[in-house]
């Protein structure tokens, strides 16, 4: 039996629980291959040296291994050879392990075997398994924890658990490890993770480890192109950190198998390092016409306000055309700090799209504040009779009718035409004047909505 996985998917538990549950009064050979620069000859049945009668004579050559593991499958007993993290394997291992499956089929014996996914189809491992006919071997590829699996994981720690069982499994993907890990440090990154990236980092070379520093201070996966634009020679790196199972590809682009690892290597480099990095991605987003929120994102982390302010109302207008009002008012409220550096008409408008922003969060009382800011704001007496007309509609949707009545008052005396729009049905007198300010203000639709909440 191949059974394969990620690092961490439980592919070392699973065979413990085999050897030590299942099998029985069997005959086993027992070994792991290590992570050693020149790998240890025939590791795993060394290590399994004098559990099953093997002695340094059997070991001596592969062909005296192979004569005697030919003696044990020939036997009554049923003899259980198990190797462990075979992706490390020797060549000698390799070969003894295409000939045990090519002979275990219809003798007493079983042989498991455990090694990490590859995306290349003829990995060694895979080569040496394909000595067994197709009715000598079963495949198991182990898959995540399911979010039923992490939530029954966390209620298991009792009252001491303080990790919200969503967060766990959204940073680690259901990775059996990284998710037990994360439960017992309280949500904070594991030492232990720490440790497993940064062996994983340890075994790719300089321009994959250059990447994957990229990467890291990218929460979403990256475009190809924007890979491209970073590192013109990636597809070597793309390959080695893909091998290490650090990032995963598909048609779109690259990014981290789990956002825990992607946070591990994140908190590991220095601030100066991280805001590099940052620097680095925020030009080749731009250089790429690349999307708004994430240049914003990047723009954020390395002080760049007035960059700042550009791609996040340009995030903000294309969350709302998209109808993510959440999203929109998180971009209005990242520029809303730095509000007094901008131009009068500008600072004017980030007042107007924040109110709205606000109302359709259901957050009027911030809404109402950005109203008066976006009317003190207006210079203009167009401007001001709009800005007027839109703070009439919002106090009027608080129920403050008699300052709603003044301002929209006002607003008329200083524009008549604010309150045009035939195409909308009166609620009320008051109500029909506010739905079609609301329709200059969203147009239509969501005209409606508001010339209807009053009550």
């Amino acid at each position: 039996m191949a059974i394969e996985g990620e690092p961490g998917i439980g592919k070392s538990a699973l065979l413990a629980h085999a050897l030590r549950d299942v099998v029985g009064d069997a005959v086993v050979l027992a070994g792991r291959c290590d992570d050693l620069s020149i790998p240890r000859p025939l590791a795993p049945f060394v290590d399994a040296a004098g559990s099953a009668g093997l002695t340094d004579d059997d070991l001596a050559s592969a062909d005296a291994l192979r004569a005697r593991l030919r003696s044990l499958l020939a036997g009554d007993s049923l003899t259980v050879v198990a190797i462990e993290d075979a992706h490390w394997a020797d060549v000698a291992t390799l070969e003894i392990l295409a000939f045990l499956a090519r002979r275990v089929a219809g003798a007493a014996g079983l042989v498991l075997v455990t090694f990490r996914s590859s995306p290349d189809p003829a990995s060694p491992v895979r080569r040496a398994l394909a000595a067994a006919p197709p009715d000598g071997i079963r495949h198991l590829r182990l898959a995540p924890l399911s979010m039923e699996a992490v939530v029954s994981l966390v209620s298991r720690m009792g009252p001491s658990a303080t990790v919200d069982a969503r967060e766990v499994h959204a940073a680690t993907a259901g990775n059996p490890f990284l998710v037990t890990e994360l439960i017992r440090s309280d949500g904070a990154i594991p030492a232990t993770v720490r440790d497993s990236v940064a062996q994983r980092l340890s075994w790719v070379d300089d321009a994959a480890r250059r990447l994957a520093f990229w990467l890291s201070v990218m929460p979403a996966p990256a475009s190809w192109s924007l890979v491209e634009h970073l590192q013109p020679d990636w597809a070597d790196a793309v390959e080695q950190l893909e091998r290490v199972h650090l990032v995963a590809t598909d048609d779109r682009g690259v990014g981290f198998v789990h956002d825990l690892t992607r946070r591990a290597i994140e908190d590991g480099t220095s601030h100066a390092m991280r805001r590099r990095q940052h620097r680095m991605v925020f030009d080749a987003l731009r250089g790429i016409g690349g999307d708004p929120a994430e240049i914003a994102h990047h723009a954020a982390a390395i002080g760049e306000v007035d960059l700042l302010i550009d791609a996040s109302i340009e995030a903000c207008a294309r969350a709302a055309a998209a109808g993510a009002h959440v999203e929109a008012l998180s971009h209005v409220e990242r520029v809303l700090p730095h509000a007094d550096r901008l131009p009068r008409d500008d600072r004017r408008r980030l007042h107007e799209v924040a109110s709205h922003e606000y109302s359709l969060n259901d957050r009027m009382p911030e809404a109402l504040d950005h109203a008066r800011r976006f009317v003190d704001a207006s210079i203009d007496p167009d401007d001001r009779s709009e800005a007027l007309a839109w703070l009439s509609l919002v106090e009027w949707v608080m129920g403050r009718i008699d300052d709603s009545r003044q301002h929209l008052a006002e607003s008329v005396e200083a524009e008549p035409h604010v309150l045009e729009h035939p195409r909308l049905v009166p609620v009320d007198e008051l109500g029909a004047d506010h739905a079609r300010v609301g329709a200059k203000q969203f147009g239509d639709e969501q005209a409606h909505d508001v010339g209807g909440r009053r009550d």
